[in-house]
């Protein structure tokens, strides 16, 4: 984004002593800390996932495979517990629906 602001200036923006973290931050070779990336969205109008582009889809997919590994460990416990409570039903049912919604917008 270009806003005539040096990475010096930006750094001193979102309260740090120098631009090397921004410098990181900005060639993807860290990633900010949560506070730090609502500081740039407030900087920048935009949100963090047009800022940062890519670690969207590095996040979705990070999630998406923990979601995998929750429903499996869920759908062991159903066959072992066939009596399982509504809770863990649902559960499964949200856990499911949550993976079609990420994977469609992935476009897989």
């Amino acid at each position: 984004m270009k806003t005539g602001l040096s990475l010096a200036e930006v750094a001193f923006l979102l309260g740090y002593p120098s631009d090397v973290t921004v410098s990181r931050h900005a060639t993807n070779k860290s990633v900010p800390p949560f506070f730090i990336g609502l500081a740039y969205e407030a900087l920048y109008g935009l949100p963090a996932s047009k800022l940062f582009v890519g670690l969207k889809d590095q996040a979705k997919l990070f999630v998406a495979n923990r979601l995998k590994q929750l429903l499996v460990e869920l759908e062991s416990l159903k066959i072992t517990h066939p009596a399982l409570p509504a809770d863990a039903a649902h559960k499964l049912t949200w856990i499911s629906e949550r993976l079609i919604q990420i994977e469609e917008s992935n476009g897989q």
